[in-house]
């Protein structure tokens, strides 16, 4: 990372892009939010709007997964008001409303998509199936949602998150085993895209499959496994997402562990195409991923979606099944 930091220019798009997922992964949100707001000023003063939409959209999207509802709603609204619509950031809004409940909002943005694109084979095959899942999960038909991404596996071939949202699925509907084996798979292809974003979650959506199911070695194995976690040295106060209460821990808290990867850093090839969606041409240049296993490092102490916000909130949930 050093040396490509000295070698890449620092407003290159996909370069930041990059630094993005990779603050999503340690949980450092503070730097995400950062990282964001620079890519979508950066295209602002480019008059690219749809690009500066996409990544509002890609941005609401990550604060979904982390809970913060309220922010992603609005990281939406800015989406919509930058530009047209588009295909990435209608799929990551849509996606993003319907994790937040707003199912009625995700399910006009999805029949927009439809609309838009009936002939594209990556929606109609996986992003429209995906958001009714989502949908469907929220309004407590889970069984339904696992039956919609049954169409979905014969893409799911380096697609991430269709092994998330169907290891999602399958914990809503009960069949926590299934869920497990799901995150397992997931949590086995570091490579694919968007493994920054969906390694972590797996990691953790794994350890509270194995809680649900009464097994709390298991959970917590999975849960400190990988470098994700370590034990805390003293227990720390947090907000318990299940409840008003607020709940004591000491076992799952988060602290960084050292990278003890030494794997070659290849040199990143200049930005090209600026007239084009960025963040598509980031996509095809990091499926060669070269920075696998980075460690999830925060510190305990910052709170109000601070690096450890994510993971503590698990914890509790986890803590309350065990």
């Amino acid at each position: 990372m050093e040396r490509l930091a000295r070698e890449i220019p620092a407003d290159d798009l996909r370069w930041l892009g990059l630094q993005e997922q990779l603050a999503f992964f340690r949980g450092d949100f503070s730097k995400l939010r950062s990282l964001s707001e620079t890519l979508v000023n950066q295209q602002r003063r480019a008059k690219r709007m749809e690009n500066a939409a996409d990544e509002l959209a890609w941005h609401a999207r990550l604060e979904s997964y982390l809970g913060n509802y309220a922010l992603a709603r609005k990281l939406c609204r800015q989406a919509g008001e930058a530009g047209k619509d588009s295909n990435l950031g209608l799929g990551h809004c849509a996606k993003a409303l319907a994790e937040a409940g707003d199912v009625t909002q995700a399910e006009a943005l999805a029949a927009k998509l439809d609309r838009l694109r009936p002939e594209d084979t990556l929606n109609q095959g996986v992003h429209l199936p995906l958001i009714r899942s989502i949908m469907e999960r929220e309004r407590g038909s889970a069984a339904k949602a696992v039956d919609l991404l049954a169409p979905v596996a014969q893409y799911e071939q380096g697609e991430l998150q269709v092994l998330y949202y169907r290891a999602r699925a399958y914990l809503a509907a009960g069949e926590h085993a299934k869920a497990a084996a799901e995150f397992e798979k997931l949590i086995g292809h570091r490579g694919w895209l968007d493994s920054e974003v969906f390694a972590p979650l797996a990691q953790l959506g794994l350890a509270r499959a194995y809680a649900m199911q009464g097994d709390r070695e298991k959970s917590r194995k999975a849960y400190d496994d990988k470098g994700t976690v370590r034990t805390a040295a003293k227990p720390t106060m947090i907000s318990s997402p299940l409840g008003k209460t607020r709940t004591r821990i000491s076992r799952y808290s988060v602290k960084p562990k050292p990278n003890t990867r030494n794997s070659p850093q290849p040199h990143l090839p200049p930005l090209r195409h600026q007239g084009k969606s960025n963040r598509r041409g980031f996509h095809k240049w990091r499926s060669s991923r070269f920075a696998q296993g980075l460690p999830i490092s925060s510190e305990v102490g910052q709170r109000e979606h601070g690096p450890a916000h994510l993971f503590d909130k698990v914890a509790v949930r986890i803590e309350s099944y065990l």
